[in-house]
């Protein structure tokens, strides 16, 4: 289950492949008729060949009620695919020394339950630690409360003595299921390991180094230039939804950017610019569980930026799978 709201953002749109000459057109016309079909108020899309972007273009509107248009400089929520610059983060801290994938995460939550004890950072990135996914608990996300000046509750610590109740659905590697509870984790451990924020590690370690200039939290404080508004699609309406916070989904979903900014991380994820290939292989090497079931590589979890990525493009995980799954047939 991908992190969301019953809402949904407007599209982010990264598709990677040549476009056919004399054919820009067909494009525009396809792109078009999908975010019209799947009901997307809006999507950016970048086309990248060799490493350049050959087409950069938004289609459709960013704001609705301002009738603003989405264009290339658009800023989106990008969703689950934030889980990819927590692993990469955390690889990057693997191979300084600071963090092992086989240490168990009770060295950084010693509070965690006797059930938790067997649970490696490995399982956290592979989604096979077990640990429940809070999102898919009903009205778990009903325990978030803001108030008027963005102050959430409950408290990181209130949270993860939450986090702490929640079973094991399994045995750790026994076998898969996605997990945004994990990817929350990972996120303090990143913290714990570095010895700064979250978003400052993303930053100092990631978005400046490759001039990803758009991509931040998604903290509605901050004025953003081009950001966009996000929307539901309700029976036969769109209606507006709430932005979804940093403090709620934090390291496994509150990033926002751009198709220029992500067409420069997938660039960066063909080189050595971040991470040797060596701990680039181990994330798009898919694990191996006890059961044997199917599964996927930790960065393809996330989202894969080396094949197609769409985050919150309609209004449904379906209708996100339809719009990824048409345009890659394309």
């Amino acid at each position: 289950m991908e992190i969301r709201h019953p809402a949904v953002a407007i599209a982010l749109l990264v598709i990677f492949g040549a476009p056919v000459r004399g054919k820009a057109d067909k494009i525009d016309d396809y792109i078009i008729a999908q975010i019209k079909r799947l009901h997307v108020p809006g999507a950016s899309i970048a086309i990248v060949l060799d490493g350049h972007i050959t087409k950069a273009q938004g289609y459709g509107f960013a704001n609705l009620e301002l009738k603003s248009p989405a264009t290339k400089e658009t800023v989106y929520e990008i969703g689950s695919t934030s889980k990819q610059f927590t692993a990469t983060a955390i690889m990057m801290l693997v191979e300084e020394g600071k963090v092992r994938l086989d240490d168990t995460i009770t060295k950084y939550f010693p509070e965690a339950p006797q059930a938790w004890r067997a649970i490696t950072i490995r399982h956290l990135l592979t989604h096979t630690s077990g640990i429940q996914n809070h999102v898919a608990v009903p009205h778990w996300i009903d325990v978030f409360r803001t108030n008027l000046a963005f102050e959430m509750a409950p408290s990181r610590d209130e949270l993860l003595k939450m986090f702490f109740k929640l079973p094991l659905e399994f045995q750790p590697g026994e076998t898969w299921a996605y997990d945004n509870t994990g990817y929350y984790l990972l996120g303090i451990i990143i913290e714990k390991a570095s010895g700064k924020s979250y978003w400052q590690f993303l930053d100092e370690r990631i978005f400046k180094p490759l001039g990803m200039n758009a991509t931040r939290s998604t903290d509605p404080q901050p004025i953003v230039p081009n950001r966009a508004s996000g929307y539901e699609w309700k029976n036969d309406h769109f209606e507006n939804r709430p932005i979804l916070l940093p403090a709620i989904a934090f390291s496994a979903g509150s990033l926002l950017s751009t198709v220029e900014d992500m067409a420069k991380w997938d660039a960066a994820l063909y080189t050595e610019k971040l991470l040797k290939k060596s701990s680039l292989d181990q994330m798009w090497t898919a694990p191996a569980t006890n059961d044997g079931t199917t599964r996927h590589s930790t960065m393809a979890l996330a989202g894969s930026s080396k094949t197609i990525t769409v985050t919150a493009s309609s209004s449904t995980a379906a209708e996100r799978r339809a719009f990824r799954q048409q345009c890659t047939d394309s």
